[in-house]
């Protein structure tokens, strides 16, 4: 990797290896498994010689701390580390440093990343490199860290041109990934221990308590994934959103394309992040469907129009067959929405230009059942690619043509399909193109069903806006200058800053601000500690509030909400959506 490091092919290639690494892990891939492809493509994508990924244990003997090798690259120089290597590899003797007057060392004792450049002159390399050692021009020592304790570390040696902050800050969303890993992977390890315990001793109960924990620390896990990714992401798509939004400077035509290019890969992780977080949700029994009777008319409507821009630029048309009478299904609405958009989403991308896209719905009545079927004129796909289609993470080869997916898609839309006590099968030719076959529950109509959302009449001019006061407390400097730069666009606000909770209180006490907007992981506080605070005071306790956070778990939202705010914008930000949140809380909207 050149200096370039932002362009969006980076972006594109740092998402494939965030996700190749965490799809290993969550198909119970052996750690072994999961580390030693991503070493080698970290070392490719760095440009680096040489490195390893490590475990950080603590002797109880005397406490000292040292690192397990889980992964490294084989450097060694003569018969006796040739022999280490070959031990840790067939899994006899794992591989450790217990040396920590290096480099590495240095790492691991202070907590903080190490980039040495000219590692021969550096105080903290020690006594050196052993003599034999392959030479090194280059070292950063990156520490990981899971639950606010230091797990392991990652270790890369002899790029080009050295290491540098940049570097570091780009490669962040891939360090927390690894970290998250062996976090959970030494939660996994506790676990089996503790069923080998319960095996031992024979209580059911024990057992059941230790699964939950399990459970609970895959859902950890996630959450912590989606918070770590989603807030990178959250400078990369909001500033990108504002570069094109931008009129008093706008972009060149090149710009234009380049921008959209990150907004394109951005958008892509996202999507990949929510996919893994709903399919997660899915198999722990956590996802809300409620059943409720649904105007299949009107849901295939809204997806027709959430898929129809893809189809207009992939030059392909989409035909709806009328059913010739009105259809309902027993189903949940948004659940049933994102199958459908799924589903027209695959046929419009995996089709073929000038091609087409059919859906229909019948009621069989005799059976009690509706039926929809989405027909496409495109790829295809044969037998043995049938039997694998709802195979998690399996993109059927697809990975080769170019055409973006995270190949889970479908599996989601499966389970959703069984949640709604219905089916989703499909049949396909080769060449020729798929039929994907949807069943549900026929339902009955409500008998206060209405059409459409009434007449409203158009609204009077709004004044010109009086200033207002906003007060915004994150401990994220890139979370701070996108807001501010997102807020730029309505000049009349007065918007304050403050880093952390404290600060917070501090800043809404004196200036007694109209709107606040906080961060839900502020260094010393969390936002609904923030919010029960300003509770107890007369001034401020009907102060509205707007939650800002990358925790996009149901839970987490659920939480707030019930703690009064007024909102809960997930990162990244969509520009727009936030503007409406912020101008609907001052009653401006």
């Amino acid at each position: 990797m050149t200096d370039s490091a932002f362009a969006p092919d980076a972006y594109q290639r740092l998402g494939a290896i965030i996700r190749q690494v965490q799809s290993r892990f969550i198909l119970a891939a052996p750690p072994i498994e999961v580390f030693d492809p991503l070493l080698t493509d970290l070392l490719g994508f760095t440009g680096s010689e040489y490195g390893f990924i490590a475990d950080l244990r603590v002797d109880p003997a005397d406490g000292h701390r040292f690192l397990r090798m889980w992964v490294l690259t084989d450097i060694s120089w003569n018969e006796a580390t040739r022999a280490m290597v070959r031990s840790h590899r067939d899994g006899s003797k794992p591989l450790e440093f217990h040396n920590l007057r290096t480099l590495f060392g240095a790492a691991v004792t202070s907590g903080e990343t190490v980039i040495a450049n000219d590692p021969q002159n550096d105080a903290r390399s020690g006594s050196g490199l052993p003599p034999g050692h392959p030479p090194m021009r280059s070292f950063l020592g990156v520490p990981l860290f899971h639950g606010g304790a230091m797990v392991g570390m990652v270790g890369l040696s002899n790029r080009a041109g050295g290491y540098d902050q940049l570097l570091l800050e780009f490669l962040e969303p891939l360090f927390a990934s690894v970290a998250a890993i062996i976090g959970a992977v030494r939660i996994d390890a506790a676990r089996r221990e503790a069923e080998q315990e319960v095996r031992d001793n024979r209580a059911a109960l024990v057992a059941a308590a230790e699964a939950e924990r399990a459970n609970a620390a895959k859902t950890d896990f996630l959450s912590r994934m989606s918070h770590e990714l989603r807030t990178p992401l959250n400078a990369v798509l909001g500033f990108a959103q504002l570069l094109r939004m931008d009129g008093t400077n706008p972009l060149s035509p090149m710009q234009t394309e380049q921008v959209r290019h990150i907004e394109s890969a951005g958008a892509h992780l996202l999507a990949m992040i929510n996919d893994v977080l709903d399919l997660s949700r899915i198999e722990n029994g956590t996802m809300p469907v409620s059943l409720d009777t649904v105007s299949m008319s009107s849901v295939i409507d809204e997806s027709l129009a959430l898929v129809a821009a893809l189809a207009t630029e992939r030059e392909v048309r989409l035909n709806a067959v009328p059913s010739g009478g009105t259809v309902h299904a027993r189903a949940d609405h948004l659940r049933l929405r994102q199958v459908l958009v799924n589903l027209l989403t695959n046929a419009v991308k995996y089709n073929r230009r000038g091609g087409e896209v059919t859906i229909r719905c019948s009621l069989d009545e005799g059976a009690g059942r509706v039926r929809v079927e989405v027909r496409d004129t495109g790829l295809g796909m044969s037998p043995e690619q049938l039997t694998h289609l709802f195979e998690p993470f399996n993109r059927l080869g697809a990975e080769a043509t170019g055409i973006e997916g995270t190949g889970i898609g479908l599996v989601i839309s499966q389970r959703l399909v069984q949640l709604m006590d219905g089916e989703l099968g499909a049949t396909s030719e080769a060449g020729v193109g798929s039929t994907f076959v949807l069943a549900l529950r026929a339902g009955q109509p409500h008998l206060d069903e209405t059409v459409g959302d009434g007449v409203h009449g158009s609204p009077a001019a709004a004044p010109r806006p009086t200033a207002r006061t906003v007060l915004y407390a994150d401990d994220n400097a890139l979370n701070v200058d996108l807001v501010l730069s997102i807020l730029k666009t309505r000049p009349h606000l007065q918007v304050l800053v403050a880093r952390s909770g404290r600060e917070a209180l501090e800043l809404a006490r004196r200036e007694e601000p109209e709107l606040l907007l906080l961060d839900m992981h502020l260094g010393d506080m969390t936002g609904s500690q923030v919010l029960r605070q300003l509770a107890l005071d007369a001034r401020l306790s009907k102060l509205p509030c707007i939650a800002v956070s990358a925790d996009a778990m149901p839970a987490a939202i659920e939480s707030a909400t019930r703690a009064g705010f007024s909102a809960y914008m997930t990162k990244p930000l969509d520009v727009r959506q936030f503007l409406r949140a912020v101008d609907t809380a001052l009653g401006e909207g």
